[in-house]
């Protein structure tokens, strides 16, 4: 019985072990994943402004920085509502809350 004991505490380290290293592996994956889409929407970001447009969340211009840190936070989703110009040329991107209803 004791001994029975002890061969279960041996595996309950060693599944302990394995469960804190898997929930290390998938919160690496999440940061690689969040730090690969901040890069991309850096990237476009910069790109929008190159080209001469106005950068907005929910319909007031702001810093690329604070579109970032809005679209990063996990409780949001935001969709992009690209304005043009009569010449058809984007002149206008507005990054739009899009809050869930229930």
């Amino acid at each position: 019985m004791l001994l029975l004991r002890k061969l279960n505490r041996s595996q309950n380290k060693h599944i302990s072990k394995a469960k804190r290293e898997n929930a290390e592996m998938i919160r690496m994956k999440k940061e690689n994943s969040r730090i690969q889409i901040k890069q991309a929407l850096i990237r476009e970001l910069e790109e929008y402004r190159k080209n001469g447009c106005i950068i907005c969340l929910n319909g007031r211009p702001c810093a690329p920085e604070r579109v970032i840190s809005a679209c990063l936070r996990e409780e949001s989703s935001y969709m992009r509502d690209f304005v043009s110009d009569d010449q058809k040329r984007i002149r206008k991107v507005d990054f739009i809350d899009i809050a869930e209803k229930e």
